[in-house]
């Protein structure tokens, strides 16, 4: 995958990995229990299949991209 494609797949990446963690709260607060947690249980499926299928798959190819990413988060404390 060329460098800048890898940057925008990267960042829509972390935007939806953001959306779906946001969701967590709502869901506790207005789901039946058993509901919340088969539900939690396939956003942290998802959000890790996200981690080794695509970041780690990206950071292999462009490993310059992770310490970028890395310098983003240490400086403004998110991905963006």
């Amino acid at each position: 995958m060329e460098k800048e494609l890898a940057r925008i797949v990267l960042s829509a990446s972390y935007r939806s990995g953001r959306e779906l963690s946001n969701i967590v709260p709502i869901l506790k607060e207005f789901c039946p229990p058993d509901e919340y947690e088969r539900i939690v249980f396939a956003i942290g499926s998802i959000l890790h299949e996200m981690e080794t299928e695509v970041h780690k798959k990206i950071f292999e190819q462009h490993p310059d991209l992770e310490a970028e990413i890395e310098e983003r988060v240490q400086k403004y404390g998110r991905t963006f």
